[in-house]
């Protein structure tokens, strides 16, 4: 559980469990870090209850990059989100058609996914995008690694060569 209060009229500060925080972007923790500061509200002189050091420490961030956010600054994805070359919506298609070549045991060169993402996007796409796409998405190396693994099991059963 994420909240947790003990009485309904004064909230206590909030616990935390670490099973919630696997998995999750910076961008993800600083949003909960934030969401857990405003629900433990404000002191009288407008300053939030639980300190921006103590949510900082507690969703491992940066407590500058914190109350940068806490105070409305952009994140660094919203901010260069006008310096993309897919949008989200294209970039959801892309790992889509990854997805189902992985399903299908077709391999993918990087060359082939920035090939894809001109044809969706009309936006000339190196390699280095590529790279970062991969890092954005970290689901589709589990694709990835399946594949290069039911290929060589074939191989090692006398199937196909790789």
């Amino acid at each position: 559980m994420l909240f947790s209060s003990t009485t309904m009229d004064a909230p206590s500060l909030v616990q935390v469990d670490p099973l919630d925080l696997e998995g999750k972007f910076n961008e993800e923790w600083i949003q909960m870090a934030i969401s857990v500061m405003k629900w433990n509200g404000f002191k009288a002189n407008g300053n939030p209850s639980y300190s921006f050091h103590e949510a900082a420490q507690m969703f491992h961030v940066s407590k500058t990059t914190l109350t940068a956010c806490f105070n409305g600054q952009k994140t660094c994805k919203e901010g260069h989100k006008h310096k993309q070359s897919l949008n989200d919506a294209a970039e959801a298609a892309l790992v889509e058609w990854i997805q189902e070549c992985g399903h299908q045991n077709i391999p993918l060169h990087p060359s082939a996914m920035a090939a894809y993402a001109k044809a969706i996007s009309g936006v000339e796409i190196g390699e280095c995008w590529v790279q970062c796409f991969q890092k954005r998405h970290p689901e589709l190396q589990a694709v990835r690694a399946t594949l290069r693994s039911s290929t060589a099991l074939r191989f090692l059963q006398g199937g196909s060569k790789v």
